[in-house]
């Protein structure tokens, strides 16, 4: 039996699926050419991504690689990752220092949810460009020990109820996406959240860009309680890393750059602002290290220490 690309179950990997959408032209070439169909029945070639999902196995460690198409992958409803040690990866998005390095596939909820709902632990989502729904967030996560990098998030609001990346999971990674204004004049609630609760998590080199259009309550919004950096014991800090966060152009406003509660570690932020006080704030015991804000006239300021 022919394999291509990583046989399944080799070094710890399960079942491969390629989600390769049927209007490709090469789709019927791929299916007659390669491995079908695995020891569990699925096949190893997919239409959707919603499919895929469904064909893989918690704990098997399985990959989903999804192929670069010019037409969007219309789900018509949000994708569940529910199921441990799942991996849904666009390769050909993968490359860039943040967000996805092309736009090689583009994830469509075409529903009233978020695109990507993340419950299993261990679950990964890597170089996609996702359209947000209407007053709905890209991706919301609470699943323990996640990683979410080098996506586009593209969020659609209208009104006030908009986001780019919620999660409330223990231990996870939000690290290199970029996040942006779709379309709407609305006020986000955030770019990226990590409320209370979503202890040991690291938000490390994302891009928060408002838009020419959009009010942004809070870039990057982090109420974590770790209680133990309070008492010397740092391992629950958390890391902030922001290259940019803000929409220092145009006519968009960011209100507040990046908020932490209790127990945070911020350092080596770059924040754009209109008005450089509003670029960090906390109501708890946390640290800023090596932080700046810039004006609206691109003047540089060192921030150290905190301000409610």
């Amino acid at each position: 039996m022919d394999y291509f690309g990583i046989k399944p179950h080799q070094a710890g990997v399960g079942n491969v699926y390629y989600v390769i959408q049927a209007a490709q032209e090469e789709y019927a070439d791929t299916v007659d050419a390669y491995q079908k169909t695995y020891s569990d029945g699925s096949s190893a070639i997919q239409n959707t991504i919603t499919t895929a999902l469904t064909a893989s196995q918690a704990e098997r460690n399985d990959y989903i690689i999804v192929f670069p198409d010019p037409a969007d992958y219309d789900e018509g409803a949000t994708l569940t990752m529910n199921k441990a040690s799942v991996h849904l990866i666009c390769p050909a998005g993968i490359g860039g220092s943040y967000g996805c390095s092309t736009r090689a596939a583009t994830i469509d909820p075409n529903a009233a949810a978020a695109a990507i709902t993340i419950t299993g632990r261990g679950v990964e989502v890597a170089g996609f460009w996702i359209r947000g729904y209407t007053e709905k967030v890209c991706i919301t996560n609470s699943g323990v020990g996640v990683w979410i990098h080098h996506n586009d998030c593209a969020v659609t609001c209208t009104t006030s109820v908009a986001g780019g990346i919620y999660t409330s999971g223990v231990g996870s990674t939000i690290e290199k996406n970029f996040i942006f204004s779709n379309s709407g004049a609305g006020t986000w609630l955030y770019g990226i959240s990590a409320p209370g609760g979503a202890t040991r998590t690291h938000v490390i080199g994302n891009v928060v860009t408002v838009g020419n259009a959009s009010t942004c309550t809070d870039g990057i919004t982090m109420a974590a309680d770790n209680g133990y950096m309070q008492m010397g014991v740092c391992s629950g800090n958390q890391v902030v890393e922001v290259p940019d966060c803000g929409g220092g152009v145009g006519t968009a406003t960011l209100s507040h750059g990046i908020t932490t509660g209790v127990g945070v570690l911020t350092t080596d932020n770059r924040v754009a602002i209109a008005t450089h006080g509003n670029a960090y704030r906390t109501g708890g015991v946390d640290m800023y290290l090596e932080n700046y804000a810039s004006n609206a006239i691109g003047g540089q300021l060192a921030y150290v220490g905190s301000t409610t």
